[in-house]
């Protein structure tokens, strides 16, 4: 149980001191009812809020946009507080940060059928459909059609790793049309787990060249098809690292390095070919390989 008279007095003194931020009073003010004036003085939420005002406004029925808010703040969204929707909305987010688990995402997804069939919701059914033809006794047909059905909404989005993560295991345990099989290893070299993908003998037809390329440096007979090809193949066979960024490192600035180096990743995923030489070349020069060799293997396979 709570302590109100105490709660009452440390604010109070607070005020009286001013050691607490004005917009913390008012909310504190207003969860204790204390001062009835300030129920019209309710602060508009600022971006930056401390975890303490969060959860004020929260307590106080003010629902504030987690997309404007760091990481951190979105995971509260997960718990189903504030319902089913807003939770898929966080696990996506989260998601593209690889920061929640696969099998949670997964959870949240198949949680409860879903009320409508456009935006998010054409994912969750997308989603339920495959999770259902893989664990019944369905056609292979039927297992076919809700992959490409998914894997058509998923590849080319922040969240195709965490689709590939809940799903290749399963897929390559699951007998499917020849069609499937391909699609289901292009999936599979999106998850963590794509260097035992690789080694798989249904890989050799199933993947061009160029994706053997990044991973164990067989590159004879591979010809780039385009300008992104030639600038991922160049990123890893002949990097540029630029000047100032030796100068960095000598420095001993390896963090400033590594957050230049994914700012201007993200300028070449936009199209920046420079950019995204440069930026892989870097990352891969302090020793980010596996981050190197995921960037290229989604930005060729997400359009597979």
């Amino acid at each position: 149980e709570g302590d109100w008279l105490t709660a009452s007095l440390i604010y109070n003194t607070s005020k009286a001191l001013d050691s607490i931020e004005t917009s913390t009073l008012v909310l504190l003010g207003e969860f204790l009812e204390i001062d009835e004036a300030t129920q019209k003085i309710f602060p508009t939420p600022e971006i930056n809020l401390s975890p303490l005002d969060f959860k004020l406004y929260e307590t106080l029925g003010y629902h504030i946009v987690r997309e404007d808010l760091a990481n951190a703040f979105i995971f509260s969204d997960l718990s189903g507080e504030n319902g089913w929707y807003a939770q898929l909305t966080a696990a996506e987010k989260l998601a593209e940060y690889g920061v929640i688990d696969a099998n949670r995402f997964l959870g949240i997804f198949t949680a409860y059928e879903p009320p409508s069939s456009s935006g998010i919701w054409e994912r969750v059914i997308a989603i339920q459909r495959l999770d259902k033809a893989l664990s019944s006794s369905t056609s292979t047909k039927d297992v076919d059609l809700a992959l490409r059905n998914a894997w058509q909404l998923f590849r080319s989005t922040a969240n195709s790793s965490i689709f590939a993560e809940i799903f290749t295991p399963r897929l390559l345990e699951t007998k499917l049309t020849p069609n499937s099989e391909i699609m289901a290893i292009k999936i599979g070299m999106l998850s963590s787990n794509y260097n035992n993908i690789i080694s798989n003998p249904l890989a050799i037809n199933a993947l061009e060249p160029i994706i053997f390329a990044f991973t164990n440096r067989e590159v004879q007979f591979v010809k780039p098809k385009n300008t992104l090809e030639k600038t991922l193949l160049d990123a890893f066979y002949r990097p540029r690292v630029p000047s100032y960024v030796r100068l960095q490192l000598a420095d001993g600035k390896l963090g400033e390095v590594i957050l230049n180096a994914l700012i201007q990743l993200e300028r070449g995923i936009s199209g920046d070919m420079q950019d995204l030489l440069e930026s892989i070349s870097t990352l891969r020069h302090v020793g980010l390989e596996r981050v190197s060799q995921r960037t290229a293997l989604w930005l060729i396979l997400s359009e597979a």
